[in-house]
Order: C-alpha cells, then structure tokens, then sequence
C-alpha cells in the first residue's frame, strides 16, 4: 500500500516534530491472506510522545474485531498466542477510533508511524466505515497529511542512509534493541518511538 504524496523535507519534519504539543506514535497489525482492499485492522497501539514535557508517555491499545473476513485473525492470533474470542468480542473499528480519539490524541497532535503503511491504513479504515463514524461527529479523517511524519523516511535521511531498514536493523543501527514481541502493536511503537527520541535528542541538542 502506497501513495503518491510527497515527503516532508527532513527540516520540515524535525521543526514540526519539535514545535507539536505532542506527537502520537501509532502501530497497526492487520489481516492477512486476503485483497488488499479489503484488509482490516485488528490491533492498534499507540503511544504519546510529549515533545513540549519530554519523557510523559501516553500509551493506547485495542483489539479490533475485523467485520469483512472474521476468520482472517486466525493465523495472526495463533502466531502470537493470542485468544480468538478476545479479537472477536473486541471493539468493532468505529468503536475503536472514537476510543482512540478521546483517550490519547490531541488535536494540535502529529502523528508518526515507522512507513507510510500505517497512517494509509487508518485512513482507507476510516473511509470504510464513514457512515458510521459520522454519527460520531467525524465527517471527515481527522488527520490531514500535513499532521503525519513517515518516521522510516525521517531516519534515512537523518543518519544520511541509502535504502530502507526495518525496524529493527534501526533499532541495532543507533545502538539499541527491539523489547517485547515483534509484530504486536503496542510494543511496535513503542519501539519505534524510541528512534523518534533518539533522533529528537539528537536535533535539539546538536
């Protein structure tokens, strides 16, 4: 899943990092095995980085139960042990983005994510779901792009790398390691908000 917009220039990205009241790192996990178009999100996690109050952490995190293809959680759930019925009876997608709004997300906020996947992903979730969401007050996605900061692409440029890492290698590369299970939401961003205050740290002090 990809798009055609363009990059924020690395000076851009670090000032609005820097000058956002707080900056919402998210992970998603989705179904597999099936057309992309009809993917769904089964797990957020998001935390809250402080940018103003360094070092307060927000966390967020939810199962989502997928509505086009409820058995696509399966293989997912039994990689990580996770109990089907805890996916199942979880909180539909509209549920869980109004949840998500209310308990961690700010709306002078950015939101960052490690590659473009995730903020594409909540978007075309959104869109999905409009109807439903509208009898929440969203009429729209919330989140213009203006508010979202590729972290991947920020960190190739920012350490001056040719091709892509994961997060991991990253991770490795400034010196740290992945803690807690690779491919879960929550522990995906935290991790990946560990290089944002790396990177952070290093383009207010420098």
């Amino acid at each position: 899943m990809k798009s055609n917009r363009k990059e924020l220039p690395l000076v851009q990205a670090l000032e609005l990092l820097e000058t956002v009241p707080s900056v919402i790192v998210i992970d998603l996990e989705v179904t597999n095995g099936i057309p992309w178009n009809e993917r769904e999100i089964i797990e957020m996690g998001a935390v809250s980085r402080g940018m103003k109050i360094r070092g307060k952490r927000r966390s967020f995190h939810r199962y989502v139960k997928p509505t086009l293809h409820p058995t696509a959680i399966i293989p997912w759930a039994q990689s990580h042990s996770i109990n089907i019925r805890k996916i199942l009876k979880a909180p539909s997608f509209p549920e869980a983005f109004v949840q998500f709004f209310s308990e961690i997300w700010d709306e002078a906020a950015c939101l960052a994510s490690w590659g473009e996947f995730d903020y594409l992903m909540l978007k075309e979730e959104f869109q999905r779901h409009q109807e439903e969401l509208s009898r929440y007050g969203f009429d729209r996605f919330p989140i213009p792009v203006e508010q979202f900061v590729n972290l991947k692409h920020l960190a190739m440029q920012f350490f001056h790398l040719k091709g892509e890492k994961s997060l991991s290698e990253m991770l490795a590369y400034i010196g740290m390691r992945f803690r807690g299970k690779h491919h879960r939401a929550l522990p995906d961003a935290k991790n990946t908000a560990k290089i944002l205050d790396f990177i952070m740290n290093g383009y207010v002090y420098k």
